[in-house]
């Protein structure tokens, strides 16, 4: 998709961490009165490689130095 110019680095990463969100929510519901705890969390802006290339904005920047 990158070489045809149709990746969005940033929307895909958005759509992966939907994913997790979505695929946890019915993990939950399956385990719904079972006695398990299912959570889901973002480790928010971590300082990496990928972030600094797809996120360079004023806003993410005060986040990942």
């Amino acid at each position: 998709m990158m070489a045809k110019g149709k990746l969005r680095p940033t929307l895909a990463y958005n759509w992966s961490k939907l994913t997790n969100i979505l695929y946890t929510r019915e993990f939950a519901r399956q385990l719904e009165g079972s006695g398990v705890d299912v959570n889901v969390a973002h480790p928010g802006a971590v300082d990496t490689p990928m972030v600094r290339a797809l996120f360079d904005y004023p806003a993410v920047r005060n986040y990942c130095p």
